[in-house]
């Protein structure tokens, strides 16, 4: 559900997540948003 989340609030997370394939790393983006 956060990796949905994260991607829903921030485009750039998708590119993140498909690189690094890491969904702590869009869980950061959304608290830093």
């Amino acid at each position: 559900m956060k990796k949905c989340i994260g991607l829903k609030a921030l485009p750039n997370s998708r590119m993140l997540l498909s690189k690094q394939g890491r969904p702590w790393r869009i869980s950061n983006e959304v608290k830093n948003a």
